[in-house]
């Protein structure tokens, strides 16, 4: 692995972590003054989640991106499917043991899954654009 890719993971993770940490606790904040009792372990687990695939993502894109340039876009939704199922497999059932799964513990999966993927969504982008702009 390049120096400069090396670079670009820390700055990914460390711009995903500036997001994710306020994020988390102003969620946890709002469940509280609200007085909405939540799973604190599970919100976490969420985040930690969400952000170890979205890391995992990211690199696997930017090892693949000279090689698999045309796929790419392929790569990125197959990344997305597998955040889906991970949700279907360790969130779902938890949140379907009582019979539904309500706005809050949806809140619970969603909120950091949609900041993880904006993030994401922005970084490839920033990325994609400089490459096509070296290579040009």
């Amino acid at each position: 692995m390049s120096k400069e890719l090396q670079s670009k993971i820390v700055q990914f993770g460390g711009r995903l972590l500036l997001f994710l940490f306020p994020s988390y606790w102003f969620q946890l904040y709002i469940y509280s003054k609200y007085s909405i009792s939540i799973d604190d372990s599970l919100l976490q687990l969420s985040y930690l989640v969400n952000g170890l695939l979205v890391v995992f993502i990211f690199v696997a894109l930017m090892l693949l991106k000279k090689k698999y340039k045309e796929q790419l876009g392929f790569l990125y939704m197959f990344g997305s499917l597998l955040k889906f199922g991970v949700f279907f497999i360790v969130f779902y059932p938890v949140f379907k043991s009582d019979g539904e799964v309500s706005k809050i513990e949806f809140s619970l999966f969603f909120i950091p899954y949609l900041i993880s993927l904006l993030i994401e969504t922005v970084e490839l982008i920033k990325i994609l654009n400089t490459q096509e702009d070296k290579e040009a």
